[in-house]
């Protein structure tokens, strides 16, 4: 399953390539420099959206959902000290590690699957009750020998979606607690909400609706 979600972290700045660790340190070259070079880095972070909310899988509290609710913000909000292209969403407070490679990326989706929501269901034991979103993003700053200075940022958004579940309302059925019945209404409202989106976007796509008067329901969830 695919979904087109983003949610990004605000970028931490490096040059290379290093070990798993905070986001930090400088990669922009001086201007006093004359030759020509090629820098990058590559950060990693990993969030669920669990019951309607979002929760950093890479922080020390991180545990089933329990860990504060972050926000999506937008640049240039009161405060706003995340990415530097004006408009752009991103999520407040999620971490940000910098990677050197697989295995460093590999080591931070297993610390934040351990963290994710899961609940034992009918089909599954395991069952993942939350959205997780593992993303990956890259920068890199060239410079040429005339000087000219040139940065990119490209990110990419791993998705893995939480199992839909109808509620069992037959008598021999189990009952359900409190929390499993807020998660059951979440996941599924999230689902529905995704598909109406999908559903329009493929009718822009497919020239089958007008894009001037055409709503995408983004927010509905």
């Amino acid at each position: 399953r695919k979904a087109a979600l983003a949610a990004a972290a605000p970028p931490g700045s490096g040059a290379g390539s290093g070990a798993a660790a905070p986001s930090g340190g400088s990669g922009s070259g001086s201007g006093a420099e004359t030759s020509a070079y090629f820098r990058f880095s590559v950060h990693c972070s990993m969030l669920q959206i669990y019951n309607e909310q979002l929760n950093d899988l890479l922080s020390a509290s991180a545990l089933y959902g329990e860990g504060d609710a972050l926000k999506i913000r937008e640049v240039g909000q009161q405060g706003d000290s995340g990415p530097q292209n004006s408009g752009e969403l991103y999520v407040s407070g999620l971490s940000s590690f910098r990677v050197g490679g697989v295995r460093d990326v590999l080591s931070l989706l297993r610390h934040g699957a351990k963290a994710r929501a899961v609940r034992a269901t009918e089909f599954n034991e395991v069952s993942s009750r939350s959205h997780a979103i593992l993303q990956l993003l890259v920068e890199t700053e060239t410079r040429e020998l005339d000087g000219v200075v040139t940065r990119r940022r490209g990110k990419l958004s791993l998705v893995d979606l939480a199992g839909s579940e109808k509620m069992n309302v037959a008598k021999d059925a189990p009952s359900l607690t409190k929390r499993h019945v807020m998660e059951l209404t979440s996941i599924n409202k999230s689902l529905s909400c995704l598909g109406n989106v999908i559903a329009v976007l493929a009718d822009l796509g497919s020239g089958k609706a007008n894009p001037q008067s055409t709503h995408v329901p983004y927010r509905d969830s």
